[in-house]
């Protein structure tokens, strides 16, 4: 039986209008909405601070401005000893490598399809389609988003011809869909719509590049823009190149050779966002530690420029009868600059000087504060605090764990793993849109304020003798909570303990205390009463 393709190719009639028109509008797809201006504000010097070393110094002047009265000379010498610590950058890889220190956990449904569950499994080993596994994915995705505070993923699928293909040929094809990882800067613009509780995208455009070949051996990469809208049950997927006209004017053009049709009855794109102000906008949680990230270098360069000073001993004048320096408090003359000394004259004295033990004390201190305010904030912003002894201020922190952004992240990331196996599973086949996958997704909930505790493990293992849980459902909550390593087969294990024998062929039919068929034994009734002295035992 022929199905429908994942992506249906169409020729789309752009003749209607005219074409100052057309130019406009298309010129008019590179503008970002009001909420993507308000987002790029704090993008800036995140991205000069998550760049490393090299961006620092290349953006040097605009994040360590010159001290007030501070001469040219002073401030180029100053500049040359920056000391960049990369605390952002290793605070935020810290956070998600928590998450994904441990693999995501797939659970397969009692009534699901095996065979879409296996075939899923499998394609999970390589979700990107560029050979990354759903934990490199994801470990890249959580590093996006926890620098900004929103990341969002785009299930897509390869464009098919336009007479489409059945579904044998998608899979002889290896026409599968895949998982794309889209950054905030890369969604330009967005528009969603009410429809009784729930908010439907509608319109969504994603900046991009590809590759345009010269020659045999030559070939550039481009800017293009990939525009999505909703059409009633499937989504119109448009293209538009960047053009240049005599290498100044910079114009876009659509392509309407990749113009398709996804047959879905929504846009495959799903967010996920912390400290969200409007929908597909939040404002960065870490913009505060990267300002400390800056503080931190300035201060620490400063340290590391007047060690450099006191390294060099100077020469002070002791005896002079006829030296007054031109001395002007706004703009020190260049022999009055900290790096500068005076040449001795014939005649003159002069002694060597150096700085004292104690001079660059307070530099050292506060090099130590923006250090301890930056694991502050890290903490503060991501972090879950630690467990501490039960008191007043163990329950007070508890209301803060609760709060802790990581948390929320590791929550709110499976509801977006949900959201993209349901969009994957209804590309792999459309004749099933909307229904429930076989198998779910769940990441990593092993942190310090989620782990399993005893009384928790206590209170499962009574559910399962009250047989108000089943044995299998209980293995699956001890992987999900890594009390159980994440290979650990369930399926295999339920199947075992279905084999052993029953209880009364090892006993010998009689549950006693004692030997069994002991005169002096006498018959056992389990109670289920836990203050019964014989409540659980055997």
């Amino acid at each position: 039986m022929s199905t429908v393709g994942f992506v249906e190719k169409v020729d789309v009639d752009i003749s209607a209008g005219s074409d100052e028109s057309k130019s406009t509008a298309a010129n008019d797809v590179n503008t970002p909405n009001s909420s993507y201006i308000y987002m790029s504000r704090y993008w800036q010097l995140i991205d000069i601070v998550a760049d490393g070393f090299e961006s620092v110094r290349n953006q040097i002047g605009n994040v360590i401005l010159p001290i007030f009265g501070e001469g040219k000379d002073p401030y180029q010498a100053r500049l040359k000893h920056l000391d960049f610590l990369p605390l952002f950058n290793r605070l935020v890889g810290l956070s998600a490598s928590m998450i994904c220190r441990k693999s995501v956990t797939v659970t397969s449904r009692d009534d699901g399809n095996d065979a879409a569950a296996e075939e899923f499994r499998v394609q999970l080993e390589n979700i990107d389609s560029m050979g990354n596994s759903i934990d490199v994915v994801l470990e890249n995705f959580l590093n996006i988003q926890i620098r900004y505070s929103i990341a969002g993923i785009l299930v897509d699928a390869p464009a098919l011809p336009p007479e489409g293909l059945s579904l044998a040929q998608e899979k002889q094809l290896d026409m599968r869909p895949y998982w794309v990882i889209i950054t905030p800067k890369d969604v330009i613009d967005w528009r969603t719509v009410r429809i009784g509780c729930k908010l439907v995208l509608t319109h969504l455009r994603i900046r991009s590049t590809t590759d345009i070949q010269i020659n045999e051996f030559k070939s550039k990469t481009v800017p293009i823009i990939k525009v999505y809208d909703l059409e009633g049950d499937r989504v119109l997927v448009r293209t538009f190149i960047q053009t240049k006209t005599d290498g100044q004017n910079t114009k876009w053009g659509e392509d309407p050779s990749l113009t398709s049709y996804i047959g879905l009855p929504y846009i495959p794109y799903f967010s996920m966002s912390t400290n969200t102000m409007s929908p597909n906008c939040a404002r960065p949680n870490l913009y505060e530690l990267a300002v400390v990230n800056i503080n931190h270098t300035r201060v620490a360069s400063d340290l590391m420029f007047a060690l450099n000073l006191a390294a060099h001993p100077k020469l002070k004048r002791t005896r002079s009868i006829d030296f007054v320096p031109d001395f002007d408090e706004k703009t020190p003359i260049a022999d009055m600059a900290p790096d500068k000394v005076l040449t001795p004259a014939i005649g003159e004295n002069y002694d060597w000087l150096s700085a004292p033990d104690t001079a660059f004390s307070a530099l050292e201190r506060r090099v130590e504060k923006f250090e301890k305010d930056a694991e502050k904030l890290w903490t503060m912003a991501v972090m879950p605090h630690k467990s501490v002894a039960e008191s007043a201020e163990s329950k007070k922190m508890s209301s803060n764990q609760s709060s802790s952004i990581l948390l929320k992240t590791v929550i709110a990331l499976d509801s977006l793993l949900a959201q993209c196996v349901q969009a994957h599973y209804d590309l792999m086949d459309k004749t099933t849109i909307g229904a429930t996958p076989p198998v779910t997704l769940n990441a990593n909930r092993d942190l310090d304020t989620n782990a399993m505790a005893f009384n928790l493990l206590s209170a499962l293992g009574l559910l399962v003798q009250n047989r108000q849980l089943t044995v299998k459902t209980l293995l699956e909550l001890l992987v999900r909570g890594q009390i159980l390593p994440e290979d650990f087969d369930i399926e295999q294990e339920v199947a075992d303990i279905d084999a052993l024998p029953p209880l009364e062929a090892i006993t010998g039919g009689n549950n006693v205390r004692g030997n069994p068929g002991s005169p002096t034994s006498k018959p056992f009734a389990r109670s289920q009463d836990p203050t019964d002295p014989n409540y659980n035992v055997d």
